[in-house]
């Protein structure tokens, strides 16, 4: 197919098409909703607590404690843009893209929330 890319999923075989845009760009949204076919995110958090359950203020705790480990698993790892992910920092992004996921549909504040509290960093478009 023209003007796509093909990812395939060596576990699985499955091939997967991503439009590449003018100029040889691919959206952040369309791999995004790829990745959610690969390797969906989790509905509950370490301790099985259901995200949709708590309560906004836990939510956003949670967030930030996700956060905290996620940049500390990155440095811990030696981890530069473009390097593969190790193990324990994909988990921990993971979580933290599944928390934030689930605040910010509720909330429908992204880009306030990541810029009052820091993780502007974390989160791109």
């Amino acid at each position: 197919m023209a003007n796509t890319l093909t990812i395939t999923d060596n576990r699985t075989g499955k091939k997967y098409e991503i439009p590449v845009q003018e100029g040889g760009v691919i959206r952040a949204a369309d791999l995004a909703r790829k990745s959610r076919d690969v390797a969906p995110l989790d509905e509950k958090d370490t301790d099985g607590a259901p995200f949709r359950s708590l309560p906004e203020g836990a939510l956003q705790a949670r967030v930030l404690e996700a956060a905290k480990a996620f940049r500390a698993a990155r440095e811990k790892n030696s981890y530069r843009p473009g390097d593969p992910l190790a193990p324990e920092v994909a988990l921990h992004q993971k979580r933290f893209c599944a928390l934030i996921g689930e605040y910010f549909v509720r909330t429908q504040a992204i880009q306030e929330f990541c810029l009052h509290e820091g993780i502007a960093d974390l989160v791109r478009r």
